[in-house]
């Protein structure tokens, strides 16, 4: 049986308890704001129409002099449509003499309400005239909803960051130190005394501890004192336990898992945080002498990290278990730490692809580093617990990054974006200098598998089905809609990038809320009828995913792209475990041949060639027919391999499950 924390259902409700107050706190501050922001952004708004105003009336009283009738004034009209360009929250600019109008843009029913109006008399060389400037009211209100949406990021953003912050500071202090503590004392009431004098702790605990030990020793010369006939009749009343207690020290599974959470998670969201706006950044980097269409151009640096991270994680982990953990996982993070500096830095596309190539190798290393920790410090029973960890951080990440990202990026501009990814990945490197443990397994160290090891893992034709209409489509779609295709479909809407953070986040919160779910409903139906249903989910996720792409040809606009994200994110979460518990079910018949690391091996690695092919796709259909289209076809492709991968695996749903 597995033995949960001594502490528990305290640190459930102390994180409970600062959810509560951030939340509140943060509820409080949104609604001050949004009054302020009442009280001072529109009339803020009215000084800056008048601003302008007054430059309009400066440039037609200079014509005065040339004596050029109002009527006849070339340029107002391009004049008008730049202010409008530049000031979005003007919506009607107009020029009116004895009543009527002699030259105007933008919608006449502002002018409706004087609220929104400023009007200015103008110096002409003929009769006078009026100059009207609206503000647009939905502008205004348009400004309190996006304030609110980042307000509400925000708010799930802190919620995050502060309960990781939270589990760093009590599992690498306090709770561990009581942890420690706790498991000595139940050991000790279990007759093992030596876990008192070998588990180690800091502060108070430690001194508590060294009490504990001259206690034990004081009860063992006062056994010495009553002599072995005593012992022997107190042992016929008496029965010391036999069940062993496991050691517990500073280096044990919790605790390095807890040590991993914080510098791997700080990792992961400083790379996350440019999803929202790498396409766009990269589009205004020069190409130099290489003719290369722009739909092309944004997608690459998505490409070449996700083609150096699947060609890089093969040979990693031998890698890294040769040299150490704790030194490949600094050395990932010190070099995606200097990548994102000098992304920040970049002025051509060919440096931009540099740097975003030493970036994907640097988030290869810390994955793999990271992944080796939790599997050299669990064991089968504790294994599945470690792996929920590790996909949690990787999962909270993506919440808190292309959203926060998107933010600071309309604010500062990506290139401090990728300065703050690096100030974080400085941070993630020296938490992982002082906390990671540098302790190497003794076992055999395991070869990387070569080139006929992926070919007799491929020769299975199951398994290369699999890949084929499942694993590559999946992740086709979910790279080239996310986090190719979404950016750029958001910009052109003429939304900012807070807006494509926005909309991304919400595909990791699916992900989040709904795999658990996922995972007990595909276990119940195994157990409730005696079958195994992950092809069905598989392809239902595939078909799903596909159906988003297709409802990007309604005319929903941005409400489409909310719901193709939300879509994508339910049809992932559906589909995901499913179809890693499906290769090793159609790999079963051949681990004879190929062994099932191996065969794990070759399934991530195709997986990321996915990744890495998704941008390319998804441009070459921009390029060739445009937003709907592009959405459209990919939908169709997957919705195609989705019906071919059931009709392929049908028969394996009514197989009993073990």
């Amino acid at each position: 049986m597995t033995h949960h924390s001594p502490f528990r259902r305290a640190s459930l409700y102390a994180f409970g308890a600062i959810a509560l107050v951030l939340g509140t706190a943060i509820v409080a501050c949104t609604a001050i704001a949004y009054g302020a922001f009442e009280r001072e952004l529109r009339p803020e708004a009215m000084r800056k129409a008048e601003t302008v105003g007054r430059g309009i009336d400066a440039l037609v009283a200079k014509t005065v002099r040339w004596q050029v009738p109002l009527a006849k004034l070339p340029g107002l009209d391009a004049l008008f449509e730049g202010i409008q360009k530049d000031h979005p929250e003007i919506s009607w600019v107009a020029i009116k003499s004895e009543g009527k109008i002699i030259v105007s843009r933008g919608d006449a029913s502002v002018a409706k309400n004087s609220d929104n109006m400023v009007q200015l008399p103008l110096i002409t060389a003929d009769e006078p005239a009026t100059l009207e400037i609206g503000v647009d009211p939905a502008w205004v209100a348009r400004i309190f909803r996006e304030m609110l949406l980042d307000m509400a990021v925000i708010l799930v953003v802190a919620l995050v960051i502060s309960l990781e912050l939270a589990l760093y500071l009590a599992g690498g202090g306090v709770l561990r130190s009581l942890a420690v503590l706790a498991h000595s004392v139940r050991s000790a009431g279990a007759g093992n005394f030596a876990i008192v004098r070998t588990a180690r702790a800091d502060g108070e605990v430690h001194a508590m501890l060294a009490s504990l030990a001259r206690a034990v020793d004081t009860l063992q010369q006062r056994c010495l004192t009553i002599g072995a006939a005593k012992l022997a009749e107190a042992g016929t009343k008496f029965h010391w336990p036999t069940q062993p207690v496991p050691s517990v020290g500073r280096v044990n599974t919790s605790n390095i898992l807890g040590a991993m959470r914080a510098p791997f998670f700080l990792s992961l969201f400083a790379d996350d945080l440019q999803r929202s706006f790498l396409p766009l950044f990269a589009g205004t980097m020069s190409t130099g002498p290489f003719d290369v269409s722009v739909n092309l151009v944004v997608g690459l640096p998505i490409t070449i990290f996700m083609l150096v991270v699947a060609l890089s994680q093969p040979v990693l982990g031998s890698w890294t278990e040769r040299i150490g953990r704790r030194r490949a996982f600094l050395a990932g993070a010190a070099l995606g730490m200097i990548s994102h500096l000098l992304c920040a830095q970049a002025t051509t596309l060919v440096e931009l692809l540099v740097f975003r190539g030493a970036a994907g190798l640097g988030w290869a290393v810390t994955f793999v580093a990271a992944q080796g920790y939790v599997i050299d410090n669990t064991d089968r029973e504790t294994r599945t617990r470690g792996l929920a960890v590790f996909v949690g951080i990787i999962m909270t990440a993506s919440i808190c990054g292309p959203s926060i990202g998107g933010i600071l990026a309309d604010g500062l501009g990506p290139r401090w974006t990728f300065v703050i990814g690096g100030v974080l990945g400085l941070f993630a490197t020296l938490l992982a200098w002082r906390d990671l443990p540098d302790a190497r397994q003794a076992a055999k160290l395991v070869a990387p598998p070569r080139m006929r090891d992926y070919a007799a893992a491929l020769a299975n034709p199951r398994f290369a089905i699999l890949l084929a209409f499942a694993a590559i489509p999946a992740k086709v779609i979910l790279i080239g809609y996310v986090f190719y295709l979404l950016p750029l479909f958001v910009a052109d809407a003429g939304y900012s990038a807070a807006m494509s953070g926005r909309i991304i986040m919400l595909y990791s919160v699916m992900m989040v809320l709904l795999i658990p779910v996922t995972t007990e409903l595909l276990e119940r139906i195994q157990q409730s009828r005696g079958v195994r249903p992950q092809a069905a989910f598989v392809a239902g996720g595939l078909a799903l995913s596909g159906l988003a792409g297709l409802l990007m040809l309604l005319p929903l606009g941005m409400a489409g792209a909310v719901a193709l994200t939300v879509l994508l994110g339910i049809a992932q979460a559906f589909s995901i475990a499913p179809q890693s518990s499906m290769v090793g079910d159609v790999s079963a018949a051949h681990k004879h041949l190929v062994s099932e690391s191996t065969i794990y091996g070759v399934y991530r690695l195709v997986e990321r060639l996915g990744n890495a092919a998704g941008p390319l796709i998804a441009a070459f259909l921009l390029q060739v027919s445009g937003f709907e289209t592009a959405f459209a076809s990919i939908g169709l492709a997957v919705l195609i391999c989705s019906a071919m991968f059931y009709v392929s695996f049908r028969g394996s749903m009514r197989a009993a499950a073990p």
